[in-house]
């Protein structure tokens, strides 16, 4: 069984390079939060590291404090795309919960998840 991951790990690192090297450096981006410590202290070298493995228009990790109430952006990548805060009890934060995972979010206004929910709860 170790021998056959080695072998899928090495013809995908050789086909598909650019796959490879995006788990390659998610998981070292996991490896550096957990060294860490304190999130907010890594938060940008995160978002940078994340935009350079997956090329999404943009990268905004967001946290939110138990009394507060919106979730704030703690870094942005590229620089200055920091979508505003968001109410904790959006919709929008309602579905991340539930699906429990990260979302892309189409910047698109015909996207069907913009047209599911109200434009004052849409970053």
């Amino acid at each position: 069984m170790a021998r056959r991951q080695q072998w899928l790990t090495t013809l995908d690192r050789h086909f598909f390079r650019k796959r490879y090297d995006a788990q390659r450096l998610l998981r070292e981006v996991a490896e550096g939060i957990r060294e860490a410590g304190d999130f907010e202290q890594v938060a940008s070298r995160v978002a940078a590291q994340i935009e350079t493995a997956l090329h999404p228009e943009f990268v905004a990790l967001l946290i939110h404090q138990p009394e507060a109430a919106s979730f704030r952006s703690v870094a942005a990548a590229p620089v200055g795309h920091a979508p505003p805060p968001l109410a904790a009890d959006s919709k929008l934060i309602s579905l991340v919960r539930l699906l429990g995972k990260a979302m892309e979010l189409p910047s698109e206004e015909s996207g069907w998840l913009r047209q599911q929910l109200p434009p004052e709860q849409w970053p």
